[in-house]
């Protein structure tokens, strides 16, 4: 039986640290409040967006950061630590949103929405129907 020893690389260890650090620093000091309110924590997801959190896996062409899914991982996983409202609402953006469009979307359609998501410009969201 062999053995797969999987390390980060360098780029990776650095953005996970830099994800901690915004996790620590700014999500975990508002994640009480953000339960307790129920309100979107606007001013957390464009601090976010600032670091590239809601653009990760996007092409740097279309505004995202261009990292792999490793590193949106690590993020998410972050994140998540700190508050789980936050971690769902960038994984919405991410993985719901801005993934589908750079994946599947028209030309128009990413011009018109990836660099605005990734900014922080607009929000993705996303609606489950459910019988009552």
């Amino acid at each position: 039986m062999s053995t797969m020893i999987l390390e980060l690389t360098p780029g990776q260890t650095a953005f996970k640290a830099s994800v901690e650090q915004f996790a620590r620093e700014v999500v975990a000091p508002r994640a009480a409040a953000i339960d307790d309110t129920g309100e979107y924590p606007l001013d957390v997801m464009r601090a976010a967006a600032e670091r590239g959190l809601l653009g990760v896996t996007i092409p740097t062409a279309w505004g995202g950061a261009g990292r792999d899914y490793i590193s949106y991982v690590l993020a998410i996983e972050a994140i998540a630590k700190a508050s789980a409202t936050v971690a769902v609402a960038l994984s919405v953006s991410n993985s719901l949103v801005a993934e589908l469009l750079a994946h599947a979307g028209k030309g128009s359609q990413k011009e018109q929405w990836l660099r605005k998501l990734a900014a922080g410009d607009a929000t993705g969201a996303f609606a489950l129907p459910e019988p009552e």
